[in-house]
């Protein structure tokens, strides 16, 4: 994942709860920039986290660590930068949580987006809204960076949504139209320019990994249970959802 354009990598932003489940698990989070240099400053809280969870918020230290227990099941983390909005969109991030866990995203600023859809030749839409689908291998069944490879003929869709731009990956350093993740690609589909939304729908497919169990990081939960996720998409922020695939031949 961690490569010159990765921005933001693997965390999470959901409306509904599968189950309910109580209880809540401790996570440490970790904001780097795309480079790997650590980012101080960042403030995370829980959203409809439920009564289980850390209510106030938490502040990245000068390690880009922060410690924040989330809701079992899935749950939603918010992300801000008080003291830098200009330069970075708030981010919401999605994930699945059934123990302590790890987790590490990429964050890039809001230049950075703008000089990528300069690239593609698109507007940078303030009322509109990015979401970002990170599909990886792991050698070792957890969500560490240094285990992950791009899970390559993985797929995304956004299913209730129509007329927007097209989903981009990057192949190499350059952003390329397709939602596909090719040999060439890094291991993330971004839907850009998305309108805010509470029920548009993320559906990930394994194209070629057929004998991969794809599955909502960082907990794992079944692929069957959140193969396709309705997501909330928020105004000039970034909705991210992460999923790693285990590879079931072995």
């Amino acid at each position: 994942m961690l490569s010159f354009y990765v921005y933001f990598v693997l965390l999470f932003c959901v409306s509904f709860a599968v189950g309910e489940q109580k209880g809540c698990s401790q996570g440490l989070f970790t904001v780097e920039s795309p480079f790997g240099t650590k980012l101080p400053g960042f403030v995370l809280s829980n959203i409809d986290g439920g009564p289980d969870s850390d209510s106030g918020s938490v502040t990245t230290d000068e390690n880009g660590h922060a410690s924040l227990c989330v809701a079992n099941g899935l749950f939603t983390v918010q992300g801000l930068a008080p003291h830098n909005g200009e330069k970075y969109q708030n981010m919401y991030i999605q994930g699945y949580a059934d123990g302590a866990f790890n987790y590490t995203t990429y964050y890039g600023t809001r230049l950075q987006s703008r000089e990528v859809l300069r690239i593609l030749d698109v507007p940078y839409d303030l009322t509109a809204g990015w979401v970002v689908v990170g599909i990886d291998v792991s050698d070792d069944g957890s969500n560490t960076p240094a285990s992950l490879q791009p899970a390559i003929g993985a797929h995304a869709d956004m299913t209730e949504l129509m007329g927007t731009p097209q989903p981009y990956v990057f192949r190499g350093t350059k952003p390329t139209w397709g939602n596909t993740i090719t040999p060439d690609a890094q291991s993330f589909i971004t839907f850009i320019n998305v309108p805010p939304a509470a029920d548009a729908g993320v559906q990930m497919g394994v194209g070629s990994y057929v004998h991969q169990d794809c599955q909502l990081a960082p907990g794992l939960p079944s692929a069957s249970l959140v193969a396709s996720l309705p997501v909330i998409v928020h105004p000039d922020s970034i909705t991210i959802i992460s999923y790693i695939c285990v590879d079931q031949t072995n």
